[in-house]
């Protein structure tokens, strides 16, 4: 049985490898470190009990990792469906911060394999092309999106790149 995904509807697929999707409201849990280990640690640790309840939180799809930060990147977990309408336990450690993202477009480019910057700046570009081409507009930074476990082998893993759009 897979992990959850977070919910959204595909409104256009313009291309093979590129969709444009509506997100409902949802909540993360997100932090900010030098490296995405140490992130996944801060927010691991919130979703396997450091909170204030001491409750285990189910891990969920997909993981969002924003980069470049003023200094290292950011990661966030979504949280399960059932803590939009109910106020999730507050994290114990203050480098763990919720927040209600509001209901949003996405543009996203799809693809397998491990994941390096070289990637991820190709896919950004070619995303950037096809949505000036497209006439659509963006709005905000760019950001990974990944769906596997850390024991599924590079090659199958499931990465998009992804901006908000109007």
């Amino acid at each position: 049985m897979g992990v959850p995904t977070a919910e959204y509807e595909v409104l256009e697929k313009p291309a093979d490898d590129i969709e444009i999707r509506y997100y409902p409201e949802m909540m993360i849990a997100r932090t900010n470190a030098s490296s995405s280990k140490e992130a996944f640690r801060k927010i691991a640790a919130y979703i396997f009990g450091s909170n204030e309840k001491r409750l285990k939180i189910s891990m969920t799809t997909p993981v969002i990792t924003c980069y470049p930060q003023e200094e290292g990147m950011e990661m966030a977990f979504v949280l399960p469906e059932e803590f939009t309408s109910t106020k999730p336990p507050a994290p114990l450690s203050e480098d763990v911060v919720l927040q209600t993202l509001s209901p949003r477009r996405i543009a996203v480019v799809k693809f397998k394999g491990s994941i390096s910057d070289a990637i991820i700046s190709h896919k950004r570009s070619y995303l950037e092309q096809f949505l000036d081409c497209h006439d659509y507009i963006r709005k905000g930074t760019f950001f990974r999106l990944s769906y596997d476990p850390p024991w599924v082998p590079d090659f199958l893993k499931r990465h998009e790149i992804a901006t908000s759009i109007e």
